[in-house]
């Protein structure tokens, strides 16, 4: 019951008990009569509860961000009892969603309650539980029903528009975008005899004929078109944003993680569709593999690593770098996402560059600033900068003029 029920029951207890003492026996008629009412009340409410189902229509499970969720809660009466006043409560993560509505079931039999929400922040959100309310038309007892179901749903880092100079240094030259997947007759980084179960793409053709032999490459050696993108794991880098940043797409930043995950979705975005073969990692000792892509249709992993991804690790960006070396081929590139702060971790990608490698480095900033030092050295040793802020303008390579 209510504070307003119990309140009533003992006044009218108290008036009943009363009532041949002081010889009114009209007191004790009303009395009875509102014990009466409150008793009718609960039995009422609690029958009216039980008479309810609650089902909860899962949305899709992965969106991107920005999209729109729509989440719809069913509720159905399956008693002939009116219910003047219902009330859904719903307690999911998910922001900017309406926390409670206020419905009826008086001659409908069914209710529905549908939230549209926008998803401006990446993530992994609960959807559910819900409750529900339902109260007798005088106010006098309550009854609640859970619906303890409950979904996960990502929320993706969608790719974002970048100027045309920023994303031609994701697409390889012409002359090495062949797949080796596609051709069987390409040098292999390792060759070992052939195993039962192994894929037909794998046999080294060539040095089958050479040893009388059916023999394998080994399809997860580095290979010359190999594309790594190396996300900074540390969290000594990482800036919290307070209060988070509303971008001028709608999107919320709350943190470097978020440009992270942004930039990364970027990247693959625009490598994908050229088939090689791309590897979403993050630093540490030993550097860790989040998702492997070599279709276009393979996306899905990567994305949901982005979404769940929070630097987390130790390791400083300057000695966490050496140990990502052997994720690359001869010729592969690295695209390297980072916010680090300082000129410690420039040493180890400008020794790479002198070795040949392909390194593109997308920095991150929270006020449109970055360590002059750092760019120079970089710039020095042919290292393409992106500068990505977390205010929304559109990214620029290190030297072109700020917006």
């Amino acid at each position: 019951m209510t504070a307003r029920g119990w309140i009533l029951l003992a006044c009218a207890v108290a008036a009943f008990v009363a009532a041949p003492i002081i010889g009114i026996g009209l007191l004790a008629s009303a009395a009875s009569v509102l014990i009466a009412l409150v008793i009718t009340s609960v039995l009422w409410v609690h029958g009216a509860a039980r008479g309810l189902s609650v089902t909860h229509q899962p949305p899709q499970a992965c969106v991107g961000l920005g999209d729109t969720l729509v989440v719809t809660v069913v509720v159905q009466a399956h008693r002939v009892l009116p219910r003047p006043w219902i009330e859904v409560i719903d307690h999911s993560t998910l922001s900017d969603r309406p926390v409670a509505r206020i419905d009826n079931l008086l001659l409908a039999r069914t209710s529905r309650h549908t939230w549209a929400i926008v998803c401006r922040q990446r993530g992994v959100f609960r959807l559910g539980p819900t409750t529900v309310r339902i109260a007798d038309p005088f106010g006098l007892a309550h009854a609640r029903r859970d619906l303890t179901a409950r979904h996960d749903v990502l929320v993706t880092p969608v790719a974002a528009r970048w100027p045309a100079a920023c994303r031609a240094l994701f697409v390889a030259a012409p002359d090495a975008r062949r797949s080796r997947w596609r051709n069987a007759s390409e040098p292999a980084a390792s060759v070992r005899h052939y195993r039962v179960g192994d894929p037909l793409r794998s046999i080294h053709w060539r040095s089958s004929a050479h040893h009388g032999q059916l023999m394998s490459r080994e399809l997860d050696a580095p290979h010359d078109d190999d594309l790594v993108i190396m996300l900074d794991h540390d969290a000594a880098a990482r800036t919290m944003l307070d209060p988070p940043v509303l971008r001028a797409d709608g999107t919320l930043v709350t943190s470097s993680d978020d440009l992270l995950a942004l930039a990364a979705a970027t990247v693959l975005d625009a490598a994908l569709p050229q088939r090689r073969d791309i590897r979403l990692m993050r630093t540490g000792t030993p550097p860790v593999l989040l998702a492997r892509l070599r279709h276009a249709g393979d996306g899905h992993q990567a994305q949901a690593a982005l979404a769940r991804y929070q630097s987390e690790g130790a390791a400083p960006l300057a000695h966490a770098l050496p140990a990502t070396w052997h994720a690359l081929g001869r010729h592969g590139a690295l695209v390297l996402v980072t916010a680090a702060r300082g000129t410690d971790w420039v040493a180890p990608l400008c020794h790479l560059a002198r070795g040949g490698q392909s390194v593109v480095v997308i920095h991150l900033t929270m006020d449109h600033s970055a360590d002059p030092v750092a760019l120079a050295l970089l710039r020095a040793h042919h290292v393409p900068t992106i500068l990505l802020d977390a205010s929304g303008d559109a990214p620029r390579l290190a030297g072109d003029p700020a917006p």
